[in-house]
């Protein structure tokens, strides 16, 4: 996975930062069905279902969330790059 910190500086100049409101994470938590934490079937990135929701392109997009979600099976705090199992 990688993370800001590992992106050289021409690729920081053309990223989207794109700071995500309540209503963009509640329609994304629809599509969770538990989190790394609770589930061995945790296998995607929040990000990518972030990336659903919003229409961003996942390659160029970083996320900023005005508060961390809870996972709807077991409430623990759900951060961009937290791994969660999507509802089939």
């Amino acid at each position: 996975m990688r993370t800001l910190r590992d992106r050289d500086a021409s690729t920081i100049a053309n990223l989207d930062i794109v700071l995500v409101n309540d209503a963009v994470i509640d329609e994304a938590l629809d599509w969770v069905s538990g989190c790394e934490l609770c589930t061995d079937s945790a296998l995607t990135d929040f990000d990518y279902i972030l990336d659903a929701v919003t229409g961003c392109d996942p390659e160029r997009t970083e996320y900023i969330m005005r508060t961390l979600p809870q996972c709807p099976h077991c409430a623990s705090k759900i951060t961009e790059k937290t791994q969660i199992a999507v509802n089939g």
